[in-house]
């Protein structure tokens, strides 16, 4: 639902807009001599970063870095 507020009674009424905003999530709709000018749009948090994104929802094993020699000779093709 859209809320559809005249420019007169955007001034006196900020307060009480932003308040129905955080409290609808909705956009409100201003208006001059009946023509729509501006919108009020409820703030959205940017995405959170990908990278970190599994945070908290696994466990790495103390053991994690067991083979990093035979990975490394096998990748660099180092003599065993």
């Amino acid at each position: 639902m859209l809320y559809d507020v005249g420019m007169i009674h955007e001034n006196n009424l900020l307060p009480a807009l932003l308040d129905l905003l955080s409290a609808t999530r909705e956009n409100i709709i201003i208006s001059r001599d009946g023509s729509p000018v501006a919108t009020l749009v409820p703030y959205q948090s940017p995405e959170k970063p990908r990278i970190g994104a599994a945070e908290g929802r696994m466990e790495c094993p103390a053991d994690i870095d067991f083979c990093n020699d035979e990975v490394a000779r096998l990748f660099y093709g180092e003599a065993e």
